[in-house]
């Protein structure tokens, strides 16, 4: 991913006549997109955890919502 955001500076730094803040704003962008592929597993994982307690607890409450 690293290498991802390193050629995307890369191929803006040699786009003629662009600005620093342009390309600021295409790193900064690129970072927060790998940031957030970091992030999406974690996310993916806890959600997956949370089903699996629902799932147990109207087991365990014969799936009857008002029991709990």
């Amino acid at each position: 991913m690293f290498a991802f955001v390193l050629g995307n500076a890369w191929i803006s730094a040699t786009i003629p006549m662009i600005t620093a803040g342009a390309i600021f704003a295409i790193l900064s962008y690129f970072w927060e997109f790998v940031e957030s592929s970091i992030a999406l597993p974690i996310a993916l994982q806890e959600w997956s955890s949370l089903g699996e307690i629902r799932d147990r607890l109207n087991r365990k409450c014969g799936g009857d919502p008002w029991l709990y």
